[in-house]
């Protein structure tokens, strides 16, 4: 009899999903498992419950991050760390994630028009993403490298006030 190590539950119906262990890259749950909690829960729910969305999308949001998946003894929070990627994209790279969304939107009202939207909705909406994407992060890049250049001349002019190093 083999031994399945790989399960996921259902919180809500309690349906389990089972795998072999030949199936599963322990390398990649190995790093997973490494990187649990870097956002705390709390920061989650309060992060989701400020967003300026229906309130049914918020309990969606807020019950993803109660996904979890069960390898072998441990325990991986897949609904969280979704959550914390989500959270750390937008917060790295707020232009790009922006134009991302307007472009998703975009795409997806073109889908509404009769007849031939969702042949323009097919055809469009991966173009207007790579370019949506592509000039946030030019974007994003363009306001690093002037944080950085701003850091810099600071620190530059703190020094020249101050040869010693203190402030």
């Amino acid at each position: 009899m083999q031994r399945e190590i790989f399960k996921v539950v259902n919180i809500k119906t309690g349906d389990q999903f089972l795998l072999p262990p030949e199936s599963i890259d322990f390398s990649k749950i190995n790093r997973l498992l490494k990187t649990q909690d870097l956002i705390p829960d709390e920061k989650i729910v309060q992060f989701v419950k400020n967003l300026n969305i229906s309130a049914e999308i918020k309990a969606m949001l807020v019950e993803l991050k109660n996904i979890v998946v069960y390898i072998g003894p441990r325990i991986l929070k897949l609904g969280k760390r979704i959550l914390e990627i989500i959270l750390y994209l937008l917060n790295k790279y707020p232009n790009t994630s922006q134009n991302l969304i307007i472009a998703l939107v975009i795409g997806l009202s073109l889908n509404l028009i009769p007849i031939i939207g969702s042949f323009l909705s097919s055809f469009l909406t991966p173009i207007l993403v790579a370019l949506g994407v592509s000039l946030g992060f030019l974007k994003d890049l363009q306001q690093m490298e002037l944080k950085n250049e701003v850091e810099n001349l600071i620190k530059e002019q703190l020094v020249f006030l101050n040869p010693k190093g203190g402030i």
